[in-house]
């Protein structure tokens, strides 16, 4: 804003002193302002010159609000992406899930890798058309059911396999769905 008011006021010195006594008697006949009449485009050169900087500062002021909403959406977008990869590791606890011969025999597990499609299938339109503010609206949306899911995982682990992969399973969800709830608040 400092630059759009000095502007403002060297126009308005220039203009004074242009419309001063002063410069039409001035006998320099290149001053600006002289009785010379090839003189005067030099003094609407100079104003012109004038008013363009100051459309440069005024869209420098403008500019500073673009900058901070420009700001917002990167700050979004990097959300996003940050999120999108903590889900490559939910992808594949889910895909672990779904392929075991115990989630063909138990209900509950199957239940559990669904829930985590689910979500990941409701944020990808999204990320898909680069949409970071509807990713993030609908991630915020669904994220406590994604929440439950995987505390209900947690629960559920040891009564369908004490098996490492499933131990792995369940503490790799528990911590990318915390990281998630991080990047989320």
């Amino acid at each position: 804003m400092s630059i759009l008011n000095d502007r403002t006021e060297m126009t308005s010195n220039i203009n004074t002193y242009m419309d001063s006594e002063q410069l039409a008697t001035d006998p320099d006949p290149n001053a600006i302002g002289s009785a010379d009449p090839n003189a005067q485009p030099v003094a609407a050169e100079l104003a012109a010159t004038d008013l363009a900087a100051t459309e440069s500062a005024a869209e420098l002021a403008t500019a500073d609000t673009t900058t901070e909403q420009t700001t917002a959406e990167q700050i979004a977008t990097e959300l996003m992406r940050r999120i999108d990869d903590t889900l490559s590791h939910i992808w594949m606890v889910r895909t672990f899930l779904k392929h075991s011969d115990e989630a063909s025999e138990d209900e509950e597990l199957a239940e559990v890798h669904r829930e985590l499609y689910d979500f990941m299938l409701a944020l990808g339109p999204s990320i898909d058309a680069g949409d970071a503010k509807k990713y993030l609206h609908l991630a915020r949306k669904k994220f406590s059911k994604l929440k439950r899911t995987a505390e209900h995982f947690a629960e559920l682990q040891p009564e369908v396999s004490g098996h490492m992969n499933f131990k792995m399973a369940a503490k790799s969800l528990g911590i990318a769905v915390s990281q998630i709830e991080h990047l989320l608040k």
